[in-house]
């Protein structure tokens, strides 16, 4: 069923089979301006759906498997992000979580779900079906930060490069399980909103690292100048200050909070001599509610 603001209207059905229960849509984002563009349906032992004519006519997606191919998938949960260029043509990533005979898994399409590949799901969650998927709230255009809901052990997971790595979102000791499902709040990029056994929670996750700490003279600062470092200020809205650190003879220190993206240490010289140190500078963003991200790469510096 579609809702078109004033009734509901009923959709042709997904699978030619009634049975083979619906469990999962997802609507490309530029559907609203152009119904032709795609929509997936996650099926019960059928795979991925996809329809380019407003769900009139569905096409089965082929997510190549060993165990008997599309029909033995069952798709628990399926999300996309808008490329970036947000031109019509143009592909995004999709990502889908379920199970096949014998395996928890999620795969990934990057071209409208013609060809599908397999992601490693979180080493803590193989024995559980992927619950749901979405973007990461305050990167919902980057195709490799994605959050997940294993739904037998209720864990919040994130992984910043597509699959490869995965870790555990600490989400406090007072969110309940279940973790039904998980949403981002459209109108700011940091909080999600969990769908719990015992009502919906406000999750103030941490932001992320800062990326693309660099020199700020690009690899031209001089001897005798101080060091100085510049960084991509954080896509999170609720960004209070960044923190400066300096790891110089085994030892770390914070010199400096700040709103700005660019740092020098008027303390240090860039040296040349026999008798030098290397100075290590690293960044972490901390959010309004003082939620701290993991360190960014560091930058040396010898001093």
């Amino acid at each position: 069923y579609f809702y078109d603001g004033t009734y509901w209207v009923r959709k042709n059905y997904v699978s030619s089979s009634a049975s083979n229960r619906i469990l999962s849509l997802t609507i490309s984002p530029e559907y609203s301006q152009l119904p032709s563009i795609n929509l997936y349906a996650g099926l019960e032992s059928k795979g991925v759906y996809r329809s380019t004519d407003a769900a009139t006519n569905w096409s089965q997606c082929d997510i190549n498997v060993t165990e008997g191919g599309s029909d033995n998938v069952t798709i628990n949960s399926i999300t996309l992000n808008p490329n970036p260029s947000t031109t019509y043509n143009t592909f995004q990533t999709i990502y889908a979580g379920g199970n096949t005979l014998n395996t928890f898994t999620m795969w990934k399409s990057t071209d409208r779900g013609v060809t599908w590949s397999t992601v490693s799901v979180p080493s803590s969650a193989t024995k559980y079906v992927v619950q749901c998927i979405f973007m990461h709230p305050s990167y919902p255009t980057q195709s490799k930060y994605v959050w997940s809901v294993a739904n037998a052990n209720d864990k919040l997971y994130q992984t910043a490069n597509g699959g490869t790595n995965w870790f555990d979102i600490y989400t406090g000791s007072n969110l309940p399980t279940p973790i039904n499902t998980i949403r981002r709040d459209n109108g700011s990029s940091a909080p999600i909103y969990a769908a719990t056994g015992s009502g919906i929670y406000k999750v103030d996750t941490r932001p992320e690292a800062p990326l693309n700490v660099r020199d700020y003279y690009n690899g031209g600062g001089e001897i005798g100048m101080h060091p100085k470092i510049i960084w991509d200020a954080n896509i999170e809205s609720d960004i209070s200050v960044y923190k400066i650190y300096k790891t110089l003879n085994g030892y770390t220190s914070l010199i400096s909070t700040q709103a700005s993206t660019v740092y020098e240490d008027n303390n240090e010289i860039i040296s040349s001599g026999t008798e030098t140190a290397t100075a290590t500078y690293f960044v972490k963003a901390v959010d309004v509610g003082n939620n701290i991200s993991d360190a960014s790469n560091g930058v040396d510096y010898i001093v």
